[in-house]
């Protein structure tokens, strides 16, 4: 029974270590996609790049009830800024 145990914690702990590097994408559609003329950065620049975040990386997430969603991450993917512009 111990020996079952062990191996199944093994197993766990093995998946848990090798998950990081399987993901490879931010998990959001619009931000893996390439840049489309609509997705251009609407707020201050300089909100960005105080930040960390890239520019180039803006995307219009979604449209509702007339306002806009737009996301930015830094360059690892790691953070993610949203700005709604009405």
């Amino acid at each position: 029974m111990r020996i079952r145990f062990l191996g199944t914690a093994l197993l766990l702990g093995m998946g848990v270590a090798l998950l990081p590097g399987c993901a490879s994408d931010s998990g959001i559609p619009a931000i893996d996609r390439p840049a489309k003329a609509g997705d251009r950065w609407p707020g201050d620049p300089a909100v960005l790049s105080d930040n960390g975040m890239s520019f180039e990386s803006s995307r219009l997430l979604a449209t509702h009830n007339g306002l806009d969603y737009y996301a930015a991450t830094s360059e690892d993917k790691k953070c993610l800024l949203v700005h709604v512009q009405p």
